[in-house]
This record gives C-alpha cells, sequence and structure tokens, in this order.
C-alpha cells in the first residue's frame, strides 16, 4: 500500500469511510488528495465539537479517512460535508470518487483495477476474475473491519452474488 493506516494512531472502533477512484491517481494527484483532504478534516466539525480523523491514500485508488468516535461523533451535517468534499475533489481531477457500483479487484499484475457490478458476472465467466481474486470490500465501518475485511477472496465478499458465485462464509 502506498499509504496505510497501520502506522495511524487511532483505536480500531474508529469509523471508516472508503472512497474509491474510477481510476488510478497519479503520485501527483495523490499528493494532492491527502493535503487537500488533511486541511479539510483539521476544520470538520460535528455541532460544533471539532473531530478528530485522519486520512489516507491506498493504492493510489482509495481514499480512507478514519474518525476517532471516542473523541466526538459525527453528525449528519458533517458526513454530508465530509462527501461533498470529496465529491468536488473528484470533479476537479476528473475521478468519480463516489460510484458506489465500481467494484475494484487486485489484478494478476498486482494493480487494482475496477470493473463494474453490472459488468461483474461476465468478468468471472471470461475468467478475468475467479473466486480468489481479492476484492475490495468498501462497506467497512470501523478500523478493526478494514483491517480484517477489506480485502477478501470474491467467493467470500459479498460482490459473489453478482459474480453468480455461491458465496462461502469465512
Amino acid at each position: 500500500m502506498d499509504s496505510d493506516i497501520r502506522h495511524m494512531e487511532m483505536p480500531l472502533d474508529a469509523r471508516v469511510w472508503v472512497f474509491q477512484a474510477q481510476r488510478k491517481l497519479s503520485p501527483t494527484e495523490a499528493d494532492f488528495v491527502r493535503s487537500d483532504m488533511q486541511d479539510f478534516l483539521s476544520g470538520w466539525a460535528a455541532h460544533g465539537a471539532e473531530l478528530l480523523a485522519k486520512v489516507a491514500v491506498v493504492y493510489h485508488r482509495f481514499v480512507v479517512v478514519l474518525l476517532d468516535e471516542g473523541h466526538a461523533n459525527a453528525s449528519g451535517c458533517s458526513i454530508d460535508k465530509l462527501t461533498a468534499r470529496v465529491n468536488a475533489l473528484g470533479t476537479e481531477l476528473n475521478n468519480d470518487f463516489l460510484d458506489r457500483r465500481m467494484v475494484a479487484y487486485m489484478a494478476g499484475s498486482g494493480e487494482v483495477e475496477t470493473t463494474s457490478l453490472d459488468d461483474i458476472k461476465q468478468a468471472f465467466d471470461s475468467g478475468l476474475l475467479n473466486e480468489d481474486t481479492v476484492v475490495f470490500n468498501n462497506l467497512v465501518q470501523t478500523r478493526q473491519e478494514f483491517e480484517q475485511q477489506w480485502k477478501v477472496p470474491l467467493g467470500k465478499s459479498w460482490h459473489a452474488r453478482f459474480a453468480g458465485v455461491k458465496q462461502v462464509q469465512s
């Protein structure tokens, strides 16, 4: 990972948001996103309470925001502001971070690639993906889930049903 969350001083129950880029960020874009999000998070608040949050750009594809809810909880309005900031970054970089129908997977080359949920069955049937292909579960809610359940084999993920694969329980 080009920037990892393991070194961050955040509790395992820290809340996590994962925003997946439509395309790989260049190193310059990744630095810009990281810097812009750090600036945003330094002033992020909910009902006047400062939110203690950190950001990482992982694999030049994912913007991962962690929030220590032991310090203060996010509100609906603060989450809306976070989403709006990420959306604005996407517009500025011509790179959608909010398309939840795109599935990211680890290609044989070691690069993160994407396919749409609509095309995942075709990708599976053609052999591009198999039950052991690592997919990214961007629905994780906490740092612990991120560390343990973010990268999972397709056959053990919620994506399996879209590929026509019987999901195997872990």
